[in-house]
């Protein structure tokens, strides 16, 4: 499923996403039912669409650089018409740790330090079908 969300910019590119993963017989035909109707389930909800609707310039998997050489990698940035920028970060498990709030605190810091000034984020518990705001 993360593979596959790293895949998706906007809803439209569910189907190609799971098509993809369909001809490398990494899902069945059934799964690709399933999938797809539960992630436009899920990007359709209220608190997300805006990210899936095409609004905003996004960048999935894309590596962070900072000092000698390292790099973090965000599962999705987002920038709107304002430049303001919107981290968000999938989470598969049953449980939250508070590990992923501070994963999403370095992304944000990060991204603060590279000039943008209002950063937000977002842990998308995905099984839990929960999303926490996060403002550092």
């Amino acid at each position: 499923m993360h593979d596959i969300l790293s895949r998706i910019v906007i809803r439209d590119d569910i189907p190609r996403a799971l098509s993809e993963k369909f001809l490398t017989g990494e899902i069945s035909a059934e799964e690709v039912a399933l999938l797809e109707d539960k992630l436009f389930s899920l990007t359709g909800e209220d608190e997300v669409c805006s990210w899936f609707n095409g609004s905003m310039q996004v960048m999935n998997e894309t590596d962070i650089l900072f000092g000698k050489g390292q790099s973090l990698r965000p599962d999705r940035i987002m920038f709107d018409h304002n430049n303001d920028v919107i981290i968000v970060d999938y989470k598969f498990g049953e449980q939250k740790d508070n590990i992923h709030r501070q994963q999403l605190e370095k992304y944000i810091s990060l991204t603060h330090a590279m000039g943008y000034k209002n950063v937000t984020g977002y842990l998308w518990y995905v099984a839990l079908c929960e999303i926490e705001k996060c403002n550092f």
